[in-house]
């Protein structure tokens, strides 16, 4: 049987959710089906791992911020190649890929593209993309939130969409947590609360430092930190002006976060805006309960409120140190116990690599055979 031809384009396949996801699909892929091209614009470095899973990786140098050179070097490797299915799951690549068919219409190759990998009102260039993405052929959404939205405000045709939640290595995630942890804060004297993720504005974390300045009138704990940004500074000046120096930790970003989520006794996710929202699969994962802002994509889609999670109203603060004090107090008690056990099994039967690997090769698979 000819193998089908899947050229994927990326930056890296180090940080970030949507790296991670595509890291399990690539190398997950069956092989024998498929034969993965990967056009790198990233650290040739970063890639070199991936050709043990019967990857052919292509260094296509830098992006840099004139997308021509970019075009030319693509459209070199593709007239190559001669890929049965163009994939990209990146802003600015997906709209590179959509400029390509553009000016080269005589391109059959079919062209996937993972939707948004966050909340589309917060596109950096809303209407280009707009423009770009209602000519898509084929899309991912990683949320029916998302799926929705580019059909409404955005024109995109429903039937074009395509949603497939992401999913998490569960193997790999629990044996990372069982990694030793020698940070001082875990010694059993008080609480901890657990959060991770950039240090910009969508993650909310003056919300969730807010909400914890006034927990802590009322229950001794600790706040962890996990990520690294541009608001570092400013957020070291909110705890100061709290005067929580004692009481918030900041430590940066880790290879392996989940060693720190396990032993905690809440996550907590503040953020203003998500696609999906992977830390919370990966935080329930480790048996650990979580709370998340209701914002309009991804959380709502992962936690059903009191059953295997809680949501709490963004940018309200009494509301999320209330729920915050609910789950300390109860964290030794049989609901508790429950909410995280339910949240385990959701994980395994909704959000697994597998499950989601297997989704988008029937997708390839079908989209190779219109």
């Amino acid at each position: 049987m000819k193998r089908i031809k899947l050229l994927y384009f990326s930056g890296s396949l180090i940080k970030g959710g949507a790296e991670k996801r595509t890291r399990n699909i690539l190398t997950s892929l069956d092989k024998n089906i498929f034969q993965v091209y990967v056009g790198s614009f990233g650290m040739k470095a970063s890639f070199d791992e991936y050709t043990n899973y019967g990857m052919t990786i292509i260094n296509l140098g830098k992006r840099g911020m004139i997308p021509f050179f970019s075009l030319i070097r693509t459209l070199r490797l593709v007239n190559q190649i001669k890929p049965d299915i163009m994939f990209s799951n990146l802003k600015r690549l997906n709209t590179l890929l959509l400029l390509l068919r553009m000016i080269s219409p005589s391109i059959r190759t079919r062209i996937v593209i993972t939707g948004i990998s966050n909340n589309p009102r917060y596109h950096p260039n809303p209407a280009i993309a707009r423009f770009l993405y209602k000519r898509s052929e084929q899309l991912i959404a990683i949320s029916y939130g998302i799926k929705h939205y580019l059909s409404r405000e955005w024109s995109v045709k429903e039937k074009r969409i395509h949603v497939v939640h992401n999913g998490i290595n569960i193997d790999k995630v629990v044996s990372l947590s069982k990694k030793d942890c020698s940070n001082e804060w875990f010694d059993g004297s008080k609480p901890v609360i657990i959060t991770v993720g950039r240090l910009v504005r969508q993650k909310n974390h003056d919300y969730l430092i807010e909400s914890f300045a006034k927990l802590n009138h009322q229950i001794k704990s600790c706040l962890i930190i996990i990520g690294e940004g541009r608001r570092m500074r400013h957020l070291m000046d909110l705890v100061q002006k709290f005067d929580l120096e004692e009481k918030v930790c900041f430590i940066g970003y880790q290879e392996n976060p989940y060693k720190y989520i396990a032993r905690a006794d809440l996550f907590v996710l503040s953020s203003r805006w998500e696609g999906f929202g992977n830390v919370l699969i990966e935080s329930m994962a480790c048996n650990t309960p979580v709370i998340s802002t209701d914002i309009d994509f991804g959380p709502r889609e992962i936690i059903e409120h009191g059953v295997d999670g809680f949501l709490v109203p963004n940018e309200d603060s009494e509301i999320l140190t209330e729920q915050i004090k609910f789950v300390l107090d109860n964290r030794n008690r049989k609901y508790i116990e429950m909410i995280i056990h339910n949240a385990r099994m959701k994980v395994q039967k909704e959000f697994s690599s597998d499950l989601m690997v297997k989704k988008y090769q029937d997708y390839f698979l079908n989209v190779y055979s219109e």
